[in-house]
C-alpha cells in the first residue's frame, strides 16, 4: 500500500534528508535478445515447457516460447551459478493454481525473476533485491482502434494519442510509439506489483519514468525505458518497493 500511518510517516520525514544524499538504488541483470540469437536448446527446457512448447499451434509462437524459456534459464543460471537443467521452476497461479503463473525458483525463491517476448524478441529480468517487470512490445501490437479505451487513463489520453513526446516521430508512427511505451511501461509495473493483468490499465496513467511513483494504492514503482537495438519495439523495466534509481546492468 502506498499510505502510511502517522508514526511511518514522522519516519519518513525524518529520512527525507538523508535519502536526498544517498537515493536508494536497486540493481537488475536486463537481457535483451532477439530470437534467432539465443538459438535451440529444448533439452534445457524441463518437462512442463516441453509439454507446453508441445501445445502451441504455430511455429513463430513456439520459436518464441522455446526461445524465451532457454533464455531464462541461462540468465538464472548465471545469477545463480547452478545448471540450467538444474533449476527448478513453480509456477503457480495466484488466482487459478495452474501452473501459468510467474516464475518462482524452488532452490532461491527470493530471486526475483521477469520474461517477456514480443514477436522476434525477448526480455528476461533477474534481481536479487527486489521484485522486477519487465515488458517488450511491438508497435504494430497497439495499432488497433480500441487501444485508447481499453489501455490508457483519462490523464495520459490526449499526451498518448494526439503527442507530441519528446524524442519520438510523429503522425502514425510517433502515435505507435507513445502507446507501445506507455502499454510496456504499466505492464512491468503490473508484473513488478504482482497483480499482471488482473489490474485495469485504465485505472492508472503510464508511470513516468525514472520516477518513483505510487501505482493505484498497490505500492511504490520506479520504471525506466530500455534501449531496444531493433526498430519498431519497446521495452520498459519496473521495480517494486522503496527504490530511486534502478541501475540497468545490461547482459
Amino acid at each position: 500500500m502506498c499510505h502510511a500511518d502517522a508514526t511511518s510517516r514522522i519516519r519518513h520525514d525524518e529520512q527525507v534528508h538523508a535519502e536526498e544524499r544517498s537515493p536508494k538504488v536497486v540493481p537488475v541483470d536486463v537481457w535483451l535478445r532477439r530470437v534467432a540469437d539465443v538459438g535451440p536448446a529444448p533439452e534445457l527446457l524441463d518437462e512442463h515447457e516441453r509439454r507446453v512448447l508441445a501445445g502451441l499451434v504455430t511455429h513463430a509462437a513456439a520459436r518464441s516460447y522455446a526461445a524465451g524459456h532457454v533464455l531464462l534459464r541461462r540468465a538464472v543460471s548465471e545469477a545463480v551459478g547452478v545448471s540450467p537443467t538444474a533449476l527448478r521452476f513453480d509456477r503457480t497461479c495466484s488466482v487459478c493454481g495452474a501452473q501459468h503463473g510467474r516464475p518462482v525458483l524452488l532452490d532461491d525463491p527470493a530471486l526475483h525473476l521477469s520474461l517477456s517476448h514480443a514477436s522476434e524478441a525477448i526480455a528476461v529480468a533477474v534481481s536479487h533485491t527486489a521484485p522486477v517487470g519487465v515488458d517488450i512490445e511491438t508497435h504494430a501490437a497497439v495499432d488497433f482502434e480500441a487501444f485508447a479505451e481499453s489501455a490508457l487513463h483519462e490523464e495520459e489520453l490526449e499526451r498518448v494519442e494526439d503527442g507530441p513526446a519528446g524524442g519520438l516521430a510523429g503522425g502514425l508512427e510517433g502515435r505507435l510509439a507513445r502507446r507501445a511505451t506507455a502499454w510496456v511501461r504499466k505492464e512491468a509495473t503490473l508484473k513488478a506489483l504482482g497483480v499482471g493483468l488482473r489490474l485495469d490499465a485504465t485505472r492508472f496513467p503510464a508511470p513516468p519514468t525514472g520516477a518513483r511513483v505510487c501505482v493505484a494504492d498497490l505500492g511504490e514503482v520506479v520504471v525506466v525505458d530500455l534501449p531496444v537495438p531493433w526498430p519498431g519495439l519497446s521495452a520498459a523495466l519496473a521495480v517494486s518497493g522503496p527504490f530511486d534509481v534502478i541501475e540497468v546492468r545490461a547482459r
